[in-house]
């Protein structure tokens, strides 16, 4: 496993999960002629909060974009 991994936890479908991920990219504030860039969130594990199973492969598309949505929350830039 990569060892810059981030760690946040956050409370998904009535359970508090642990969420391993990596940034990649960086911030750019738009100019007068390119809209601003954001780094994307790349989710490597996702596990219950009492729990070592990585339930990545268990979620759906639509729910790891959710998780991705909290995560990018508490990102600050």
């Amino acid at each position: 496993m990569n060892k810059n991994l981030n760690y946040q936890s956050i409370e998904r479908f009535g359970v508090k999960l642990n969420v391993a991920f990596t940034v990649d990219g960086k911030f750019y504030p738009a100019s007068r002629y390119e809209p601003a860039e954001y780094p994307e969130v790349v989710i490597h594990e996702i596990t219950a909060e009492d729990s070592e199973i990585n339930l990545y492969n268990l979620l759906t598309e639509d729910q790891i974009e959710s998780i991705v949505e909290i995560v990018e929350s508490y990102l600050e830039y």
